[in-house]
Order: structure tokens, then C-alpha cells, then sequence
């Protein structure tokens, strides 16, 4: 959700959130919506910064941007999964050579869905038909309202302990980083950070 002022030399903007878990795009603190009909909340409003949310129980799937649209399909991947008040999350990813016509058709598309529960975040590639999408890597997965679950002592990555110096953890805005994965984009995974499974 994008909260921008439509009026000239405003330096604050009043945005309503509906009732549920949102979280700032940035970094990932979230914004208190008490209440079964959410609230207003005042968020400043400068020119050099745009008010950016994510609603809880989403899984965004983000590329570093380029001078060209070419050029940005080529960078890393990253993800923000987004928990909601149930401490899950959902999205999925649809690829293809952004050119053609009908690849769905064709089968010539790749499509992943990443579903989170439980402390535990997984990939799983449904179809994979364009196979360039395997020279990509996932680099960075970040978990926003983790802290509404138990505080991870150990984070998994397909069952291998990650390295505590890949591992980043904000109490103050209760996120949760891993980064250097470097995993291609075309294989399943399991991130674990909630202690339900086994690691190694």
C-alpha cells in the first residue's frame, strides 16, 4: 500500500489501515491497526521518500532494478515474507522471457509458489518450463513479525545450520534477515527459523 499527500507543501499524510498486520516496506516494523475496523494513522510525508506497506500474509518476490529492464532480470533475487496474525504468508512467482505471447499456453513459463507456516518457509517450483530462470539466484529472504512467534536459536536452510554472521535479527522491528544464500531460483527449498525441523 502506497500513502502519498496529493497536496502541495503537506509534510505529513493520513492513511487508513485496515484491521490486520502491515509493515513498513523499508524495514519491516510494523504499524499497530488495534481494533476490528483498523485506524488512521498520520505518517510524514517529505518529498524524498514515499510511505510504502506490506500487508501481512504476503510473500513478495523483488529483483534489484537496473538502467534496463534486461539488464534487471539478471540481478539477484530477494524475498520479504510478510506474516499475518496467524504467523503465515503466501505468494508466488510467474517468470518467463517477458517478451512472448501466450507462455502459459505454450508452457514455456516457470512458476513457483512460497508458502510460509509454522516458522518454517517453503519453496516449491509447480512448473518449470523456462528453464533460463536456473542461471538466477535467491540472495536474501527477509521475515517481517517474526517476533510474534518464538525467537529463532538456530535458522535452517534445507536442514544446514546457516552461519550466525548470514543471520540478521531486529528485536526493535522484529525482522528476521538471512542473506548469502545464493540459491537457484529453479530448486525447491525449506527455510526454517521456527525449530520444526532438523538441523544440521
Amino acid at each position: 500500500m502506497c500513502d502519498c499527500s496529493l497536496f502541495q507543501g503537506a509534510t505529513s499524510v493520513t492513511a487508513y489501515f485496515p484491521a490486520c498486520h502491515w509493515y513498513d516496506f523499508y524495514n519491516g516494523s510494523e504499524v499497530i491497526t488495534s481494533g476490528p475496523r483498523g485506524r488512521n494513522v498520520t505518517l510524514p510525508a517529505s518529498m524524498d521518500y514515499v510511505n510504502l506497506h506490506v500487508r501481512g500474509g504476503q510473500v513478495l518476490i523483488l529483483q534489484q532494478p537496473n538502467t534496463t529492464t534486461t539488464a534487471s532480470r539478471r540481478n539477484p533475487f530477494e524475498l520479504i515474507v510478510a506474516l499475518d496474525k496467524k504467523n503465515e504468508s503466501f505468494g508466488y512467482l510467474f517468470w518467463d522471457d517477458g517478451d512472448s505471447l501466450d507462455t502459459h499456453k505454450k508452457g514455456d513459463y516457470t512458476m513457483i509458489n512460497y508458502t510460509a507456516a509454522w516458522g518454517c518457509l517453503n519453496a516449491t517450483v509447480v512448473w518449470s518450463g523456462y528453464k533460463t530462470i536456473g542461471s538466477l539466484y535467491l540472495e536474501r529472504v527477509k521475515i517481517f513479525g517474526f517476533g510474534t512467534s518464538k525467537q529463532p536459536s538456530v535458522v535452517c536452510f534445507n536442514g544446514l545450520q546457516i552461519e550466525s554472521d548470514h543471520v540478521t535479527i531486529s528485536n526493535s522491528t522484529r525482522t528476521l534477515t538471512v542473506s548469502h544464500l545464493h540459491w537457484p531460483m529453479n530448486k525447491n527449498f525449506t527455510l526454517d527459523w521456527g525449530g520444526g525441523g532438523d538441523c544440521q
